[in-house]
């Protein structure tokens, strides 16, 4: 999606004029719609087979990183840039892999715990012309 707006936009989401949209089209808008379809579209299994497939994706973008890095000389989040400064690569890009893997783990086990204790639904109130938002949080 970045290189794509960066086509688009002839480099305007980095460089010395921003477009405000582009950045937030990069950086926001996508964690938007993940947590509404997190909350909205239930239930949520988080299945051995769901993680597997998102350790493999998450893999293949790792890939698709270090083929930015061969590319270009540098990686697309410049905070890998400045890490290498003090941990050289790859053993920098290594690290925050692992620790991406980590918090993958992490939030799938959370997902397995919290799957059915909280739900949140939209609908009509009755007798309303307004919609609501219908929350449940069960505690064992």
């Amino acid at each position: 999606m970045y290189y794509g707006l960066e086509a688009l936009t002839h480099n305007l989401s980095e460089g010395t004029t921003v477009v405000v949209w582009v950045n937030f089209a990069v950086h926001s808008a996508n964690s938007i719609v993940v947590w509404v379809d997190l909350l909205l579209c239930q239930p949520r299994s988080f299945s051995a087979r769901a993680q597997r497939w998102t350790v493999l994706f998450v893999a293949l973008y790792c890939i698709w990183i270090v083929r930015i890095k061969t590319v270009r000389g540098a990686f697309p989040y410049p905070f890998l840039d400045e890490l290498a400064k003090t941990v050289p690569f790859p053993y920098n890009f290594l690290m925050v892999a692992a620790g991406g893997v980590c918090i993958i783990f992490t939030m799938f086990r959370l997902g397995r715990f919290l799957s059915g204790r909280i739900t949140l639904s939209l609908g009509r109130a009755e007798d309303c012309d307004q919609m609501e938002v219908r929350g449940e949080i069960k505690v064992d």
